[in-house]
C-alpha cells in the first residue's frame, strides 16, 4: 500500500509518518534514498510530505 503523509519527526535513524492513529510509521533511514547518506536531516524535515510505501505492520 502507498500512502502520502507528512513528515512529524526526524531523527538520526529515520524519520516518523502521521498515519493517523496514536502510534506514528517510521521510515527507517535505510530506507529513504538509495544513496548513502549521513545525515538524514539533509534530506528531510518536520512537515514535509513524504510518499511512503508500506512495507511492514506490527499489529501489537
Amino acid at each position: 500500500m502507498v500512502l502520502n503523509l507528512v513528515i512529524r519527526n526526524v531523527v538520526d535513524f529515520g524519520a516518523f509518518v502521521d498515519i493517523g492513529i496514536k502510534e506514528n510509521g517510521l521510515i527507517h533511514v535505510s530506507k529513504v534514498t538509495e544513496r548513502s547518506l549521513s545525515d538524514i536531516h539533509s534530506i528531510v524535515k518536520v512537515s514535509d510530505d513524504a510518499k511512503v510505501e508500506v512495507i511492514n505492520l506490527d499489529a501489537d
